[in-house]
């Protein structure tokens, strides 16, 4: 049947179904892409079509905002090539666009730019329609169909008139998104500038601030970089990539954020090909092609830079998405640059709180001091006294049976006595060192000679290892080999009788330090008591002061090192000191 013959109602039913159909559509859209996805349904059924194209008019270019194939989707690389198309390239689209009517075309009269569309669609003919909000032009729709038929006038008819309808309808839609998404960037400066006023932490803030620039633009990654010292570093990040975090740039670079800070001035790049300050590699790693950076500054100093990558094919940074930009980091500026503060203060009041602590410790600890010092010299002169009788009673009364016992017991707790005034006058007796260039191995081999003579060591099996050329070390020999006295009888104590103690010293790797390690395969330490170690009069034993890893500890620290304690790899304790090499002998100066 021709087109004469077609009866006059049935072309006028299929406009108004479509036109009712369409204001159904426009009237209760609200997301712009969304509404052109249902308007091509509608076209296509009512035009008896096969492929429908809808581009939005953005500058210079027809960026894609629908795309119906129902039947054969379109490949990758000629979706590619429709997502965003110059308007100066040979197409449908672009003829409505420069002529401003309706056209159809069979396949053969396309344009060049259409014939890898009509070949790899295998479409025989299609019109293409302007999309006017009334005066203004917002874009294009292309209908193509597989069947050997053109578009009838009246088809073509209800195209335009229909085309109009939709281009008010994306105008419409585009207006209400731009209101509601200054609505938003509305909000979002508002909140930011909240953020101000708030002791609230700079992770926080770099979190919101993410949050609403990402909102710039469709498909925009947001990178905050901060400054920390000579270079801008990547803090926060829109992406969820942690590559991206941590970034750094010399401040003396010529990258696109290093040049905006340095300049004071936003920077807007349209094509990041073609632009040597944006880092290429970063730039293809996360797909920009597009890219804003704009400065940070409050109150006159420099915080960092943000930049913005375009993500999305064919789009570029309006007017507007600058302005906002701008506001928006204006007002984060400020709100980092107190955040800082906040974060600054606190680890101030830390860091005071942790020195009134040592403070009260040093005078806790001083006070113990002159306590021991006072009881040690009190009860020093009646155990002297104790003593003297003891040695009396043994040459006057036999020591035979209970007698010899009783005496027994008193020599050994009168020397458990001497013993605990000893270690509290050491440890109340300030150090005096004398340090000289000494040799470990030989120090280390005396107090284990010294600590095993002492303890009986019931049996334990104790091993030493000096690794060779071990440099000398500046100590005082006497209360070095004191401090290691006590780590050695420690371990000898705390091992079953058959145990082993392993002791060596031996290079820390190239940190210009020895090691010393005391290893038991005791019974261990529970974590409370490796914590407290080496607190003044604290002890897991059932008798003693409590002073003796104290006064390690001391020592130690006296030569300018550090003593540890871990649990060993198996089982038992380790302790470990760490102490520094001496520098090369001094050369008397010679005439």
């Amino acid at each position: 049947m021709h087109e004469s013959d077609v009866p006059p109602s049935s072309g006028t039913n299929r406009q108004l179904d479509l036109i009712l159909a369409l204001g159904r559509i426009t009237a209760d859209a609200r997301d712009l892409r969304v509404l052109v996805a249902q308007a091509l349904e509608v076209w296509l059924d009512a035009l008896e079509a096969d492929v429908g194209i809808v581009h939005e008019l953005r500058g210079d270019r027809l960026v894609l905002l629908g795309l119906a194939s129902p039947s054969a989707p379109l490949s990758a690389g000629l979706r590619a090539f429709l997502e965003s198309m110059p308007i100066a390239l040979d197409t449908l689209a672009s003829l409505a666009v420069r002529t401003r009517r309706v056209h159809r075309v069979s396949a053969a009269e396309w344009p060049v730019g259409c014939r890898a569309l009509a070949e790899e669609l295998v479409v025989s003919f299609g019109a293409v329609a302007p999309l006017h909000a009334g005066d203004r032009l917002v874009g294009t729709i292309v209908i193509l169909r597989r069947q050997p038929r053109s578009l009838r006038s009246s088809e073509i008819r209800l195209l335009e008139s229909s085309a109009a309808q939709l281009g008010a309808a994306i105008e419409h839609a585009r207006l209400l998104g731009e209101e509601r998404q200054r609505a938003e960037q509305l909000a979002a400066v508002n909140e930011i500038g909240r953020l101000i006023t708030e002791p609230i932490e700079l992770e926080n803030v770099l979190s919101v601030g993410v949050r609403h620039l990402a909102k710039v633009a469709g498909g925009v990654n947001v990178f905050v970089m901060l400054v920390e010292g000579d270079d801008l570093v990547s803090s926060a990040t829109s992406l969820d990539a942690p590559e991206a975090l941590g970034l750094r740039l010399p401040l003396a670079s010529t990258s696109v954020a290093t040049t905006s800070l340095r300049e004071r001035r936003t920077i807007v790049v349209d094509d990041v090909e073609t632009d040597a300050r944006v880092m290429r590699g970063v730039a293809q790693k996360f797909g920009h092609r597009a890219v804003i950076a704009t400065p940070l500054f409050a109150r006159g100093a420099a915080v960092g830079s943000v930049v913005l990558g375009l993500t999305r094919a064919g789009d570029a940074f309006s007017e507007h998405d600058v302005e906002y930009t701008v506001a928006l980091t204006n007002q984060l500026a400020i709100a980092v640059a107190n955040a800082r503060l906040v974060d600054d203060l606190k680890r101030s009041y830390t860091q005071l709180e942790r020195a009134q602590g040592a403070l009260v410790e040093r005078e806790r600890l001083a006070a113990l001091g002159e306590l021991s010092a006072v009881v040690a010299h009190e009860v020093r002169n009646p155990l002297a006294i104790i003593w003297n009788s003891l040695g009396s009673l043994r040459h006057k009364v036999p020591a035979e049976g209970d007698v010899a016992t009783l005496l027994g017991i008193v020599e050994e707790e009168s020397s458990r006595l001497n013993r605990m005034v000893g270690d509290l006058l050491d440890y109340a007796r300030p150090n005096q060192l004398e340090l000289r260039r000494e040799d470990l191995g030989a120090v280390l081999h005396d107090a284990v000679e010294a600590a095993r003579a002492g303890q009986g060591a019931d049996g334990a099996m104790v091993s030493l290892r000096v690794e060779r050329e071990v440099p000398p070390v500046l100590a005082d020999a006497r209360l070095l080999r004191q401090a290691l006295v006590n780590l050695v009888s420690n371990a000898l104590q705390a091992v079953s009788p058959g145990g082993r103690i392993e002791v060596g010293v031996a290079r820390d790797g190239d940190r210009g330090r020895a090691r010393i390690d005391v290893v038991d395969d005791g019974d261990g330490l529970s974590s409370e008591a490796q914590h407290r170690l080496f607190e003044p009069f604290f002890t897991t034993k059932a008798t003693g002061t409590g002073l003796g890893l104290a006064l390690v500890k001391r020592i130690v620290e006296g030569h300018g090192g550090t003593v540890t304690v871990a649990p060993a790899p198996s089982q038992g304790t380790v302790f470990s000191v760490f102490l520094p090499f001496a520098g090369p002998p001094s050369v008397p100066p010679t005439c």
